[in-house]
Parts: C-alpha cells; structure tokens; sequence
C-alpha cells in the first residue's frame, strides 16, 4: 500500500541518518583519541625540556595536560553518543584511559612543584661553588669544593645512594674545615642536601610520565 510504502521511506530515511550519525561520532571519536596521543607525546618531551631547564616556564605542560583533560571529556561524550558505548571492552579502557590521565596529572603536579626548587637550589649551589676558590679559603676548603662539585656533577647525571652518602660527607667536611662561617658554605651545605632529597623524586616523577601508558590505551581504543 502507499502507506506502507511512505512508512518503508520513512524507516530507510531514519536509517540512513543514524547511520550517517554514527560514521561521524565514531570519526569523531578516532579525531579524540589521535589527539590525545599527540598531547601525551607532547607533554612527555615538555617535561624532558622542563627538567633540563631549557624552558622559561610551565605553561606549556598545563596547556597539554588541560588538552588532555578536554580531550577526554569530549571522548566519554562522543561514547555516550555512539553505540560503540554497549560494549564491555570500550568502557574498560575508557575508565583506564581516565586513570592514566589522573595519574599523569599528579605526576606532573608534583614534578612541577619540585622541579622549580631543585633549578634553583642547582643554581645556587652553582653560584656558591664558583665564588669559594675566590675568597680567603684555606686549601682544604678549595680541595673539599672542587671534590664536592666533581661528586654532585655525578650525582645529578645518575643519582645513587652512595654518592648521596659521599656528598653528605663532604658537605660536612667543608663546613668543619671552615668553621662553617663563609656564606658560600653555608649555602652549599644547605642548597646541597636540598638537591640531595629532590633530584631523586623528581627524576621518579618524569620516569612515570615518560612510561604514562594514555598513548598505549587511547591506541588501543583506536583499533577497537
């Protein structure tokens, strides 16, 4: 009948639009998930930059972290729009891909917090260690800096319990060997245990965002 037939166009009509609908929440989808790879590519070498101190700021590292975060939140919408939300195996990884990015949040968090004192306890030390052969120091306290300076080079290029043990007791040597008065000393004991206690914490914090598995998921979504 002409009815059944205007009913027939209709439901083809329909069909044709949600699957239109679908073709592009699901572009939409694989558009999220590929710039969600991207933004974790990019924070992991603007935290390597931030750690080497070739940077002038963060604001590079919020800027992907706040991508990362909208990104998200865009793909948990674009799956609640799409079928492909019924299966057990999207959620799944869409609930890891959000534990990934909270964990590479607080990573980061931390990184940035101790990042910024260890560059400026590095400097200081630095500073504090030029001017000591400069002033009326005995040759002990010219031997002791130039032995710390060789000792925390090593350290900051590969940290380790024994060198963090070395470098405490030539710390504590120098300051014995000067009475602890000159203010260079004072401040390399003091900026020198600092890197002491931070530059481990926040090489384990760039080691957890550098092995951050967001990349590894959102492709794994991608094939799905």
């Amino acid at each position: 009948s002409i009815l059944a037939l205007v009913v027939a166009a209709m439901i083809f009509a329909l069909m044709a639009i949600t699957s239109w609908q679908d073709n592009e929440t699901n572009r939409a989808i694989l558009t999220q998930l590929r710039a969600i790879n991207i933004d974790s590519a990019s924070l992991q070498r603007d935290v390597l930059r931030a750690e080497a101190g070739v940077v002038a700021n963060y604001r590079p590292i919020i800027s992907r972290l706040g991508a990362l975060r909208k990104n998200l939140e865009n793909l948990k919408r674009l799956f609640k729009q799409s079928h492909l939300v019924i299966g057990n195996d999207f959620s799944q990884l869409l609930d890891k891909l959000k534990v990934s990015v909270d964990t590479t949040d607080a990573a980061v968090a931390a990184f940035g917090a101790q990042n910024v004192l260890l560059q400026d306890s590095l400097a200081s030390f630095t500073r504090a260690l030029s001017i000591l052969p400069k002033m009326s120091s005995t040759d002990q306290t010219v031997e002791n800096s130039n032995e710390l300076g060789s000792l925390m080079l090593q350290f900051v290029r590969q940290p380790s319990p024994t060198l963090s043990l070395e470098i405490s007791h030539e710390l504590d040597m120098l300051q014995k060997a000067s009475g602890g008065a000159e203010v260079p000393i004072r401040i390399l004991a003091r900026e020198g245990r600092v890197i002491l206690s931070l530059l481990p914490r926040v090489n384990d914090a760039v080691n957890m965002i550098q092995t951050s598995d967001t990349a590894e998921i959102a492709e794994r979504l991608e094939r799905k």
